[in-house]
């Protein structure tokens, strides 16, 4: 018995030789002359490096859309529509190859958000599925990560997300991102 507890504590040291944390996340800003919409998001992210090609993390969205009311598109209130959107999405990354700074991988996730509009209930969000993307060391422990798509499925009463299942390798679907390691 003691050389099985022995065994499996070098084995978990062993693993964790390499394993790091990391955090950081992405923000943005856009305003759409024509519509009159505006979106702030802000989405945070922490995650744990198990080793050189397994990490786990997950993202903490926020997302802040207003519509301004104007005479060609009458929207409900007097101000506008508001619709503010929380998001929670664990992942798994796995990297499929490391060349130097650079590291491409998948991420495999799931993602839940509640979304709340001016004069309306509740809705809620949902989406699974995969997202590549490409690591690029700047430093030591500084690293600029993107996104580029996702794979799988989605159901959104808001527009959140896309709804339906596929692929979508547009420009709607690129996310830039910083994150630093400790």
């Amino acid at each position: 018995m003691k050389k099985a507890i022995l065994t499996a504590l070098i084995l978990l040291f062993t693993i964790n030789a390499h394993a790091q944390f990391y955090a950081g996340g992405r923000t943005g800003w856009w305003r759409d002359g024509e519509t009159h919409q505006k979106r702030f998001t802000i989405q945070p992210e922490v995650g744990y490096e198990w080793n050189e090609r397994i990490s786990v993390g997950a993202v903490v969205g926020y997302y802040h859309d207003h519509t301004e009311r104007v005479k060609e598109t009458p929207l409900a209130g007097e101000g506008g529509t508001t619709t503010r959107s929380f998001e929670f999405a664990p992942y798994l990354r796995y990297s499929l190859l490391k060349a130097g700074p650079v590291s491409l991988f998948v991420d495999g996730t799931v993602a839940l958000a509640s979304s709340k509009t001016t004069d309306q209930n509740s809705r809620n969000s949902f989406r699974i599925g995969a997202r590549p993307g490409v690591s690029v060391a700047l430093g030591k422990d500084f690293y600029a990560v993107a996104h580029a798509g996702f794979v799988g499925y989605a159901d959104s009463e808001t527009g959140l997300y896309r709804a339906g299942a596929g692929f979508d390798f547009s420009g709607n679907q690129l996310l830039f991102g910083m994150y630093y390691k400790f």
